[in-house]
């Protein structure tokens, strides 16, 4: 089993340096980190923490407000979740707090010049905090009440639970044919998760609520980091959206295994909305399309010519094609190239992930080919 730990940077700190070195050096140990990004206030970093249901939480602090961050990041999540968790942290920190962010929970605090295997073996070597135990029947019915937490939990039985754990969740009642199921794939780097920010936000304009997977690769070494949420952490803080990441350690496929599991999960949290972004995805990645009703596949300008399009794979089983970053030279070319490929037979938009450009009609050809069943 993966450990899987949360890296954030506590209040006004922008420096992330030394945090992406940690991150770094933990994802070539094995572990899994769920990477929260800059400026993060205790809020946000509780509800990350909870979301994801990690086994640690790290947070870095540079700038002198140490004390009260960790102070309301361990009142927060006592009060949501009524567990304990485990926290640790490093950063500029005057010694002489040590001994108040032990009485606070904290169980660990690396200084200035701390050597990355030290912090290796401490996390490898740390006695977890033992979360409650519950039966599946508990969580699901916590869950159906809206509790986030229970929620979470039994996501976490779907990714490390036994198979008879798993085998309960998947008997639970189907997406109704009202929730839109939408599958977001295409290389690395064309922009999905800033994609699928933007579709968030126009659901959420219309009062829809929202669940998303986001699925990360796994290294070579086991560990993976998990960065795919801090594009939409404009939305961190909206209990109406809900973000869990997943490290991918299978070869050759788009999602992990356990994504049927948490579709199910979403459907019992009654979302409106279920989003499920796959790793960079080539184009044999094929199988992703029966798990979802909707498939967007994303590319940009200049991966390829017509040459790759007669190639077909992965592209040809999309239901609507986006060419994003339209501000790129060659998005016109791109644009015309599947049209001519594909003709009527699939949607194609232009979108700018990062203005908004196209997402309007984007979700317009959502809606409509979810309207004639998916």
């Amino acid at each position: 089993m993966n450990k899987k730990i949360l890296l954030a940077k506590g209040g006004l700190d922008g420096h992330d340096r030394g945090i992406h070195v940690v991150a770094r050096a933990l994802r070539d140990a094995g572990f899994e980190i769920v990477y929260g990004g800059l400026y993060c206030q205790p809020e946000e970093i509780a509800r990350m923490a909870i979301e994801e249901d990690v086994d640690i939480i790290g947070i870095s602090i540079l700038s002198g407000a140490h004390i009260g961050v960790f102070y309301e990041v361990a009142k927060i999540l006592k009060e949501k979740t009524n567990d304990d968790w485990f926290l640790c942290g490093g950063g500029i920190i005057p010694e002489k707090d040590i001994p108040l962010l032990h009485k606070m929970g904290v169980k660990k605090i690396f200084l200035p010049g701390t050597d990355t295997r030290d912090i290796i073996n401490f996390a490898l070597e740390a006695e977890l905090m033992k979360k409650r135990k519950e039966t599946v029947k508990s969580l699901l019915e916590r869950t159906k009440k809206g509790e986030i937490y229970a929620a979470s939990r039994l996501m976490t039985l779907a990714t490390r639970g036994a198979y008879r754990e798993k085998q309960r969740i998947l008997k639970s009642p189907d997406l109704s044919r009202e929730t839109f199921l939408i599958g977001v794939t295409g290389s690395g780097g064309v922009g999905k998760s800033t994609l699928i920010n933007k579709l968030i936000h126009a659901f959420r304009k219309e009062g829809k609520t929202v669940g998303v997977v986001a699925c990360d690769p796994a290294d070579v070494s086991g560990g993976a980091v998990l960065g795919d949420r801090i594009r939409m952490q404009e939305h961190l803080l909206d209990d109406g959206v809900f973000v869990r990441s997943l490290a991918q350690h299978e070869n050759f496929k788009a999602v992990t295994p356990e994504v049927p599991c948490i579709i199910k999960i979403f459907g019992i949290m009654k979302k409106d909305v279920v989003i499920i972004e796959s790793v960079g995805a080539g184009q044999a990645d094929m199988g992703f399309k029966d798990l979802v009703k909707t498939l967007v596949f994303v590319s940009v300008p200049g991966l390829g010519d017509e040459i790759q399009l007669l190639k077909g794979g992965a592209i040809k089983t999309a239901d609507i094609i986006v060419v994003n970053q339209v501000d790129r030279p060659g998005a016109d070319i791109t644009f015309m190239q599947l049209l001519q490929e594909f003709g009527s037979a699939k949607k194609i938009y232009k979108t700018d992930s990062i203005t908004g450009e196209g997402i309007a009609e984007l979700v317009l050809g959502i809606k409509e080919h979810h309207g004639k069943g998916g």
